[in-house]
């Protein structure tokens, strides 16, 4: 149950940045927003700000929508589009209200992606050994299964990535470990 809640409520968040991506340049360009919601169906709640915008969540929560003044119809007044219905934008401007919604989305996963390396950084992999194979030169210097090398040639070793660069940029010459 809580897998199923913690879904919808990943959907509504998605559904939400994409959906103000839109509200916000539509807003930028002087379009009148009737209405924001998340969700379709039968309506739970709802709220009307003082720009006369009606916000509101809906027993569905798979998807949303912004109802902009005259985005698919328009009735001209005196043969005129009023200037803040959608279509009286120009093309250049509703382009750009159409591509919020995803470039909003695009924008939220870098900052997820963004935050998750900035606190967890990369992954390094611990320079353990792995495996030894019996009579080589490791078995025979004393390095053993489960050994963790923690210096090559006086040079500090984090991960494994460090231990593969400081062992091949000395080629055939001997390497000490510790």
């Amino acid at each position: 149950m809580l897998s199923i809640l913690g879904f919808i409520l990943a959907i509504s968040l998605l559904v939400f940045i994409h959906e103000f991506g839109h509200y916000y340049v539509a807003k930028m360009f002087g379009v009148k927003i009737e209405e924001f919601s998340i969700g379709f169906g039968k309506e739970l709640f709802s709220k009307i700000d003082k720009a006369g915008v009606k916000w509101k969540i809906c027993a569905l929560p798979f998807g949303g929508y912004v109802k902009m003044y005259g985005f698919d119809h328009i009735t001209p007044q005196n043969g005129l589009i009023p200037n803040e219905a959608f279509l009286s934008k120009s093309l250049y401007a509703q382009f750009l209200i159409v591509a919020a919604g995803p470039v909003a989305n695009y924008l939220l996963a870098i900052l997820i992606f963004t935050t998750i390396y900035f606190f967890h950084g990369r992954v390094e992999i611990p320079a353990i050994i792995g495996a030894v194979v019996e009579n080589s030169p490791a078995t025979i210097s004393g390095i053993q299964k489960n050994d963790q090398v923690i210096m090559v040639n006086n040079n500090t070793i984090k991960g494994f990535a460090d231990l593969q660069r400081n062992i091949l940029m000395n080629g055939t010459k001997i390497v000490n470990f510790l």
